[in-house]
């Protein structure tokens, strides 16, 4: 018997997996196409055969496929998913609902995890449904505590703008990243120094926000000078939009995850006819 098992192995997946190297769960997986072990820093992760064996050898169940992929696995699942398994789902836009009508109203948590919980340095919000007790709701969040920070969320309601904050989030931060390091380079600077200068200042940035009690606003201030070179940027960012931009990105990052939760809410009631 499994303390843990994946239900498809991805990306996010692995960073769940690595993100409990600290720990002692035992792990079994399975995922239908092989794959990419890279980024894997565990050992003890067992691969098995299919789908209804994780379920079966398992207590607690990650499903980590695509969200259009939800409906198969579910109905594969189905009849190996008995009241003391608890769900924990990782899809975006695929509601407890959704899952809970599929496993004859079983225990199911909502959660929405970023790449960076293989690092213990993650952000999960979560969400469970009604069938979930309290020490199970405990055990559940000492879990997800390895993978960095958690939130709790009393309403799925808050799922689609989360999923764009948290779970999307890292990667807008990358492209802005990725945008320094190139100037960097272009500006004649190794690669390894631009990676250096783009990590450690942001790092350093993020670093002095936690640590002190400004704003990120009064920071902006205390980086300035008047009429010298960050003010010059900041107004230039300013000029073409650069808040509207980014808020305009999460929106519609959030108007995706709602618009795969309408349609996975259109497909249940078809099923559930």
């Amino acid at each position: 018997m499994f303390d843990l098992g994946f239900i498809g192995f991805g990306n996010i997946a692995q960073a769940l997996a690595n993100g409990l190297s600290s720990s002692n769960y035992n792990i079994c997986t399975h995922d239908i196409q092989k794959p990419k072990l890279k980024t894997l820093r565990v050992s003890n992760v067992t691969f098995l055969t299919s789908n209804e064996e994780v379920v079966e050898k398992s207590k607690i169940i990650f499903l980590c496929v695509k969200p259009n992929h939800f409906p198969q696995v579910l109905n594969n699942i189905s009849d190996h998913v008995n009241k003391k398994k608890i769900i924990i789902s990782v899809g975006a836009g695929v509601s407890l609902d959704f899952i809970s009508k599929f496993l004859n109203n079983s225990k199911v948590i909502r959660i929405m995890p970023n790449l960076s919980s293989a690092f213990g340095n993650g952000f999960t919000a979560m969400t469970f449904n009604k069938f979930v007790l309290t020490k199970e709701r405990a055990l559940v969040t000492k879990i997800l505590n390895l993978f960095g920070q958690t939130i709790e969320l009393k309403s799925e309601f808050f799922f689609d703008n989360i999923t764009a904050l948290s779970g999307s989030g890292p990667a807008f931060f990358a492209l802005y990243l990725h945008s320094v390091i190139k100037f960097a380079i272009e500006s004649g600077f190794t690669k390894k120094q631009a990676l250096s200068i783009a990590y450690n200042t942001s790092g350093g940035a993020l670093s002095y926000l936690e640590n002190s009690s400004l704003s990120p606003e009064n920071f902006i201030k205390l980086v300035s000078s008047p009429k010298g070179t960050t003010e010059e940027g900041i107004k230039h960012l300013k000029s073409k939009g650069f808040e509207k931009i980014i808020m305009d990105c999460h929106r519609k990052s959030a108007k995706r995850s709602k618009s795969i939760s309408l349609k996975n809410e259109l497909l249940l009631k078809r099923i559930t006819k």
